[in-house]
């Protein structure tokens, strides 16, 4: 489905994470695989958010923190209704859509300097540290546990759209750079591999996914 509406509105997404690896090895998911991981580049990204709502079938949903006031993945998802995926996470949001998904993660823009690209990914961070923190009411794990047990009753003060605004300016801060020659997985976890060429994620290959054949990055 979200093939469908990319191909007809001229919208550039790829296969990546798992779902890239399982096509390139299995030709298919990952046996043990959950989910299926799409990414796209800010620009097509920002007409897929606009469009997609209103072209998916009866059959599924968009979910996104814009949509959905119970929802606060920093991702968007589709899902499939009719379905239910329980996660540790999630178990404890039935007031939101928890169908099957697919994810829609985004390539955004960075700095050419290296410290300019740590600093960009340490806000990154954090500020999907806080969206967390500020969702489950609960600190993080590991060596933030104990700082953000400190800041959880301040965080829970302010309103989520203050984090999802921020969160967003930080990410496309580099967006209208002509410049930038390097990207972020800012979404996604491979944002802690660091910023990567820009050039990595122009064009694409055809891979064999399940019964039909996809573009991969």
């Amino acid at each position: 489905e979200v093939d469908r509406i990319c191909k007809k509105h001229g919208i550039s997404y790829y296969l990546v994470g798992g779902s890239l690896l399982g096509a390139v090895r299995n030709g298919d998911f990952i046996p043990w695989d959950d989910d299926v991981d799409v990414c796209m580049l800010r620009e097509d990204f920002e007409r897929f958010r606009r469009i997609c709502p209103e072209e998916l079938g009866d059959a599924y949903a968009y979910q996104s923190y814009r949509n959905e006031e119970t929802t606060h993945y920093i991702y968007d998802k589709i899902r499939l209704k009719g379905t239910y995926f329980s996660s540790e996470h999630s178990n404890k949001y039935d007031d939101m859509e928890n169908g099957i998904f697919l994810d829609v993660f985004v390539f955004d823009k960075t700095a050419n300097s290296k410290f300019l690209q740590k600093l960009h990914i340490y806000l990154i961070v954090m500020l999907r540290r806080l969206i967390h923190i500020r969702w489950t009411k609960e600190p993080v794990e590991g060596k933030f546990a104990f700082i953000s047990r400190l800041i959880l009753p301040l965080v829970c003060l302010l309103p989520f759209s203050f984090y999802h605004s921020l969160f967003e300016r930080i990410l496309r801060f580099f967006e209208k750079s002509k410049s930038s020659k390097y990207l972020l997985d800012g979404t996604g976890l491979y944002i802690k591999k660091g910023a990567f060429p820009a050039e990595w994620a122009t064009g694409s290959t055809a891979v064999q996914f399940g019964d039909g054949t996809f573009p991969g990055v």
